[in-house]
């Protein structure tokens, strides 16, 4: 089960718990000092505008074909070895991260008979649909992101937004070292040290033509928080594209009735899977 490093009590704390602790408070204190201007600086908006028309001049024409098939959940079974692979190799780099340490995953996995996760479905899904504008709502140390660009064929070709605070964990130059580990940087990455709440409406102001292929929604867990990065990501969203919502089932954040009223208010542009037990996270392809 996933706790937000302000909730660990004193008689859990490990070593690498305080040091997780400490990093918490920390990046809490500093974090007014040191995250992006908004609205954009006119600099930074230019760079990514390069960036951005590179990506769509190099992409072919986008043709929608319909709804797709979501995976079965044997289908997503066998990316488990990757990602066992993902995050020992990233453990070196990331020793005091209880995500990186296999034998504590593991042991969650077998206790509460997870069959699998999200980035089961990220390692499918950019295995086989190669998405070139990817948005990232929460990606803390990058081990989501890592796990679709190492099935990206073309990640100097492929634009990806991140989105974190960096309140609870990680940061810019951690994403980039642990991208560099496993030797798939994006050329067009793009890391926004602010709120999802600011960064997105800015987002669809400064690039009003910009729409992504793929959309992960994992971000602050407070259920009006988790609604509003959902809510905001319908416009960002291209048709035909997927949206990924974390956190679903009662052994995480128990987000389901977040899931659900979002489906009810545009259940009509979107067809839509939960892989509900025993962990549980949602996918949505935009139609219309």
């Amino acid at each position: 089960m996933k706790r937000d490093l302000k909730d660990i009590k004193p008689k859990d704390i490990t070593l690498g718990k305080v040091l997780l602790y400490m990093n918490y408070k920390i990046n809490g204190a500093l974090h007014s000092f040191r995250r992006l201007i908004i609205p954009f600086p006119e600099r930074f908006v230019s760079n990514t505008t390069d960036m951005i028309n590179k990506v769509s001049s190099d992409t072919d024409e986008r043709i929608y074909r319909g709804p797709m098939d979501f995976p079965e959940i044997e289908e997503l079974k066998l990316y488990w070895g990757i990602y066992k692979n993902i995050t020992r190799t990233l453990r070196k780099g990331n020793r005091f991260d209880l995500y990186y340490n296999w034998k504590d995953i593991h042991k969650i996995i077998k206790k509460e008979d997870r069959v699998i996760i999200k980035d089961l479905f990220e390692m499918w899904y950019v295995q086989h649909f190669q998405p070139k504008r990817i948005l990232e709502v929460g990606t803390r140390t990058g081990k989501s992101l890592i796990s679709q660009m190492i099935f990206h064929y073309e990640i100097d070709n492929t634009l990806v937004f991140c989105i974190d605070p960096f309140v609870e964990q990680g940061s810019s130059r951690k994403i980039l070292k642990n991208l560099k580990l496993i030797g798939s940087r994006p050329l067009g990455l793009v890391v926004l040290n602010r709120y999802s709440e600011e960064i997105m409406p800015e987002i669809k102001r400064v690039w009003p033509e910009l729409y992504f292929d793929f959309i992960l929604v994992d971000g602050s867990h407070e259920p009006e928080d988790a609604y509003r990065d959902l809510q905001m990501s319908v416009e960002l969203l291209d048709k035909g594209g997927i949206l990924c919502f974390d956190d679903l089932g009662p052994t995480g954040y128990n987000l389901i009735t977040v899931w659900e009223k979002w489906k009810e208010e545009h259940g009509s542009r979107f067809t839509t899977r939960e892989y509900y037990k025993p962990y549980g996270f949602g996918v949505a392809q935009k139609i219309r």
